[in-house]
């Protein structure tokens, strides 16, 4: 099917299912552009999975409404599953005397149940500690290269979001402590001196949700009267 006219005529014959696995690997227009292309088509269901919600607030108006989407969430790994998964990994990468199920079950502790930076987390510290010529892994090692993964990743699933999202991003790094209200306002103004048009107030609760899924900031209720929240960036 190398061609949108065969897929046409394929799902003529019979319903079809179309997995896309990691669609927020494609940048945002290609995103839409794909799925609104394949909403059209009829006779369709259409599985997408990726590594956060936030990827469905990206979507454009006129696809999401098409799509009637449906989230299916898959909740983080335990602690007990990570360190599983970190065994059989360092089984087969590492020597059996330079790491200890101490360090594995320290990693899987501040992975906060994200395979992903737990398995890239034991690489870079092991890298990290033959680097400095130690035959085997220290807490030292796991902490050092462990921040390093972290901020790697925010970094990349920042560039993966919309310029909107990634302005109340920018604003709440540098401001801690910020209400609901102020968060706003400083990115209304940001947007009136970028000359952009902001978003509206009333899906701006999609745009923060979106960067609290992303673990990106942290967001709680503010000890204030009525509905305020009070946002962070992730630690």
């Amino acid at each position: 099917m190398s061609s949108l006219s065969e897929l046409r005529r394929f799902i003529k014959q019979a319903p079809l299912i179309i997995v896309l696995d990691e669609i927020d690997q494609m940048p945002l227009k290609d995103r839409n552009d794909t799925l609104h292309t394949l909403s059209t088509l009829g006779n369709v269901g259409i599985v997408c999975a990726c590594t956060s919600r936030y990827d469905l607030y990206c979507l454009y108006s006129c696809v999401g409404s098409r799509l009637n989407v449906q989230i299916i969430g898959f909740p983080p790994y335990l602690d007990d599953e990570l360190v599983h998964i970190l065994i059989n990994r360092a089984s087969h990468a590492l020597k059996p005397d330079t790491w200890s199920m101490t360090h594995l079950e320290q990693i899987a502790s501040m992975a906060q149940g994200d395979s992903r930076i737990a398995i890239q987390t034991l690489r870079s510290a092991s890298n990290f500690a033959e680097r400095e010529f130690k035959g085997f892994l220290e807490s030292e090692h796991l902490h050092k290269r462990f921040s390093s993964t972290r901020e790697l990743k925010q970094l990349y699933v920042s560039k993966k979001m919309t310029e909107h999202h990634q302005l109340l991003y920018e604003i709440v790094k540098k401001n801690k402590k910020l209400l609901s209200g102020e968060l706003y306002n400083l990115y209304r103004d940001a947007c009136i001196e970028r000359d952009w048009v902001p978003i509206a107030r009333r899906i701006f609760y999609a745009y923060y949700n979106a960067l609290m899924q992303a673990r990106l900031i942290h967001g709680k209720r503010a000890r204030v009267r009525g509905k305020v929240m009070e946002f962070n960036p992730a630690e």
